[in-house]
């Protein structure tokens, strides 16, 4: 069975090694330096809607995010979540979810997407119907599908090797596509994804959309599939940049011999073959995956756990935890530059291919002078050992979070630029003094 996997992905471990190679482990400092990303088509204002769930291209070029604006993009009215583009060279905003005959797609939720490194693909789940003209969809479920925002062709992700569509939903979760557009992740409640009827039950599978295979990777070495849930909450699953190496959470206890039926977090590797791995199962608390570094050598987690580290944490509070698949070694984020642990724990995270990690709080003390909001954005340093809030303007000056910011935003895979959404005027000079929430594109040095 296994040799199936080899053949369908044939990955090496070549493309890791380079990655880790070009790691970057110099100190990261946030500069101040701002620049507003959701302007109005006019380019004088801010636009008048939602920014949730940033996502930032690696070389920082490509901003997306979730909007109901209606003057991002001129003739596209208000409404709705939609996912828009912002080219940070030309200073152009475009729609980037649309239906096949290019009319504005709305999302149920802004965590239906997910973007390539490049910036070129994105892939989302829907329950429209005329998404494409290959297809037709006409079960009412919720699907998943690839746009290359190039040739602006939308592709039917779930789906059997022979074109059959999924017979239950999928894209529960936030799905995941590899740089090339090749390998998309997604989550499904389908029996016939494989080509023969299995089981109803929550399962991940990656489908080469060149060669149109689909694998499960919610099973054990023996072929035994998943027996318990993928959890709560839409965004737990994550895979690196080239698709081979995958991590989600389940409660499962047929999946690995250290399994105990908590909630943990499994890698699954694909690159040459097949393996899977409970990387928790020795805490004592539920660990949920919260990101992974686009190398794939770093994953966050996040967990109330008292025993990942030595670290003297309560468990009272969750914390967020970077794991280091080279050195094999956890270590707590959330801790001032003098090693103090975060009283209040933290929210949200994403690292970077050099290990830094972005994540929010509302401990104003995990700085000094200590901050002035709560909650606040962080960027945790920790092989320099250092913690630093990232909403500060030119002058150093800290200005503030939106409320709901730490989980919807985002630290790209060179680590030297971040997305996050406020309501201060102060952030990018020239704004003004205007209403709604701004959608801020930050540079670390």
């Amino acid at each position: 069975m296994r040799y199936k996997k080899r053949l369908f992905i044939g990955i090496t471990a070549f493309s890791f090694f380079i990655s880790t190679l070009m790691s970057n482990f110099t100190s990261a400092a946030v500069t101040g330096n701002n620049i507003l990303v959701n302007f109005d088509y006019s380019g004088s204002t801010v636009a008048n809607g939602t920014a949730l769930n940033g996502k930032l291209s690696d070389n920082g070029e490509f901003a997306f995010w979730v909007s109901s604006s209606g003057n991002l993009v001129d003739g596209i009215p208000a409404g709705g979540r939609r996912v828009y583009k912002r080219d940070l060279s030309t200073n152009v905003t475009s729609l980037v979810t649309k239906f096949a005959n290019d009319t504005p797609l709305s999302l149920s939720s802004e965590y239906d997407y997910s973007t390539s490194m490049s910036g070129r693909y994105i892939v989302f789940s829907s329950s429209a119907s005329n998404i494409v003209t290959t297809h037709t969809v006409t079960n009412g479920q919720k699907h998943v599908y690839l746009r290359d925002t190039v040739t602006g062709i939308n592709t039917l992700v779930d789906q059997s090797a022979t074109g059959i569509i999924a017979n239950a939903s999928s894209g529960l979760r936030t799905p995941r596509v590899s740089d090339d557009g090749r390998f998309v992740v997604f989550d499904s409640n389908a029996t016939n994804l494989l080509g023969s009827s299995t089981a109803a039950s929550q399962n991940i599978f990656v489908k080469d959309m060149h060669a149109g295979k689909v694998i499960r990777i919610t099973e054990s070495l023996s072929g035994e599939v998943a027996n318990g849930s993928l959890g709560g909450g839409v965004n737990n699953i994550f895979s690196s940049c080239d698709g081979s190496r995958i991590i989600f959470r389940s409660n499962s206890t047929n999946l690995t011999t250290y399994d105990d039926g908590e909630d943990n977090v499994y890698l699954v590797d694909i690159r040459d073959g097949f393996s899977i791995t409970n990387l928790t199962h020795f805490a004592n608390g539920g660990v949920n995956p919260i990101s992974m570094s686009c190398n794939g050598r770093y994953i966050i987690v996040w967990s109330n756990a008292t025993n990942i580290t030595e670290d003297e944490v309560t468990g009272s509070v969750p914390h967020a935890f970077r794991y280091d698949l080279v050195n094999k070694e956890f270590l707590l984020v959330d801790k001032t530059s003098s090693g103090d642990v975060s009283t209040t724990g933290s929210t949200g995270g994403s690292v970077s291919n050099g290990g830094s990690v972005l994540f929010g709080s509302n401990d104003k003390d995990l700085v000094n002078p200590s901050a002035l909001y709560a909650p606040e954005l962080y960027l945790r340093d920790l092989d320099a050992g250092t913690t630093e809030v990232v909403t500060i303007d030119a002058s150093g000056i800290e200005r503030g979070i939106h409320n709901v910011g730490p989980w919807f935003s985002h630290l790209n895979a060179r680590g030297d630029k971040i997305f996050y959404t406020s309501t201060s005027n102060d952030l990018v000079p020239g704004v003004g003094s205007t209403s709604g929430v701004k959608a801020i594109v930050t540079t670390v040095d």
